[in-house]
């Protein structure tokens, strides 16, 4: 069985963004599990926050923004897992209107893909991973999910 470490350390190789390289080297530098990602507010970057990261469902949600999260900001959700989640459930520090921007398991990129029905995010007003709001979607097996603000 691969270690969800090692399954993001590849999907590294391939992302060319700062995020992504702030998270390799903070990893390796410290030498501490990748739960150590989640401390301290959950700040890798002046502008990337990682909000939620299961190693059981293998389910990474970051959060990044230009200036303000409440007015540009962007939520990722990664699913490296091989299981589709009707619905998925974690912390968001804004309850704002989150539309959905981009589904990779949509069949136009591949017949397949099961092209789950992934409507605009729901966000509920209860407190989770401790942040303020608990945001819920659907998200297909080996898929990202790219919500902006409305």
């Amino acid at each position: 069985m691969i270690k969800f470490v090692t399954i993001i350390e590849k999907v590294i190789k391939i992302q060319t963004s700062d995020f992504w390289q702030s998270a390799v080297k903070f990893y390796h530098v410290k030498r501490e599990p990748i739960e150590s990602l989640l401390k301290a507010d959950c700040q890798l970057t002046e502008k990337t926050q990682i909000l939620h990261l299961n190693h059981k469902t293998k389910i990474l949600v970051i959060l990044r923004f230009f200036e303000n999260p409440a007015e540009d900001g962007v939520l990722i959700i990664y699913n490296f897992s091989n299981q589709k989640f009707a619905s998925y459930d974690f912390g968001v520090p804004i309850k704002s209107n989150w539309s959905l921007r981009f589904n990779s398991d949509w069949k136009g990129y591949s017949e397949k893909f099961d092209d789950l029905p992934v409507l605009d995010m729901e966000v509920s007003q209860e407190e989770y991973d401790n942040l303020p709001y608990k945001g819920s979607v659907t998200i297909g097996a080996y898929s990202a999910l790219i919500f902006g603000i409305k």
